[in-house]
């Protein structure tokens, strides 16, 4: 039991840091600063095998997402926290 434990702690470790140093392509969809939510059409996330869709993140404070506007093709890299993908850092693409 003990080792299934360990076990599951390690993958939530490795989950929690997989997108902090993967940048991902996507285009923004819709910004809410307010609520700290960023609509992006992203790309395939590698590190989670999570395929190309359309989906909201939470964002911390230093992603700045309040920059972004509709259209803006952009990079971001993120975290996995409380059974969410969060924003960490965002910029302009390329």
């Amino acid at each position: 039991m003990l080792r299934w434990i360990f076990i599951a702690a390690l993958a939530t470790a490795v989950v929690a840091q997989a997108g902090a140093h993967e940048w991902v392509r996507a285009k923004v969809v819709k910004v809410e600063p307010g609520r700290s939510l960023i609509l992006l059409d992203h790309e395939r996330i590698v590190s989670i095998d999570m395929d190309a869709m359309t989906m909201p993140f939470k964002a911390e404070r230093e992603a700045g997402i309040e920059r972004f506007k509709p259209g803006d093709r952009v990079r971001f890299t993120f975290v996995h926290k409380d059974d969410h993908l969060v924003v960490q850092k965002m910029e302009l693409a390329r």
